[in-house]
């Protein structure tokens, strides 16, 4: 069943002014926009349209504010990224807010900062640059999980602690994704390890990945290691 909220409402929900989502819906660019006793009401999951086309993509999808996109690139050292929405990529620059058409698709190539190469190259990008830099969310809500490593087995994780003298102080909840919004987040229990003075706790988490297991030294001397 579709909810209706008010202009205020949905230009809140969209990171808009209210004064040009009411003209939107009295020009009808809202289809689901209705009048109801002198106020407009809008259905919630309606997305927001974007009518700039010259020089962009012809349709996309936005979520608060940002592209939804199927893959990013970008071009180390330079304010500017390659995002792909379906079959087609385009140039996203930090500066402007617009997409622009680009083909082909980039090249990747190895990035080499003696060489002076100035290339279209493909890089992989994380997506936490994508959303804090270039304003583009991932399209699949499920990324977080799949890049997720495994959790550790009770041996292995008193296996580890015992090679580099850790103590398990505690367990916690870690809710991932959050940053990315609600619909990305996944929830994952963590064993807290105590480092002893002079152990790099940097060392502690790669111990663990190079095993496959999910860890992260978020505080000097802790390391927490993924277990459910």
């Amino acid at each position: 069943m579709s909810q209706y909220i008010t202009v205020n409402e949905y230009a809140a929900l969209h990171h808009k002014q209210p004064v040009s989502v009411r003209k939107l819906a009295q020009r009808g660019s809202l289809k689901s926009a209705k009048k109801i006793g002198g106020v407009w009401l809008i259905d919630k999951e309606e997305q927001y349209p974007d009518h700039r086309r010259s020089g962009s993509v012809k349709s996309f999808e936005m979520v608060r504010g940002m592209y939804l996109v199927d893959e990013i690139a970008y071009v180390e050292g330079l304010p500017s990224t390659y995002v792909r929405i379906g079959d087609q990529w385009c140039k996203k620059d930090v500066f402007r807010r617009q997409l622009d058409k680009t083909n082909p698709e980039p090249t990747p190539v190895p990035y080499d900062p003696f060489a002076g190469e100035d290339s279209e190259r493909k890089m992989n990008a994380g997506w936490f640059e994508a959303a804090q830099n270039f304003g583009c969310l991932p399209r699949d809500t499920d990324f977080v999980r799949k890049e997720l490593k495994r959790a550790a087995t009770p041996d292995e994780l008193a296996a580890v602690a015992a090679k580099f003298d850790a103590v398990k102080k505690s367990e916690r909840t870690n809710v991932l994704g959050r940053f990315y919004g609600p619909e990305y987040e996944y929830t994952v229990r963590e064993a807290v390890l105590e480092l002893p003075d002079g152990v790099n706790a940097m060392s502690v988490e790669h111990e663990f990945r190079r095993m496959g297991i999910e860890a992260d030294n978020y505080a000097p001397g802790v390391v927490a290691v993924r277990i459910g």
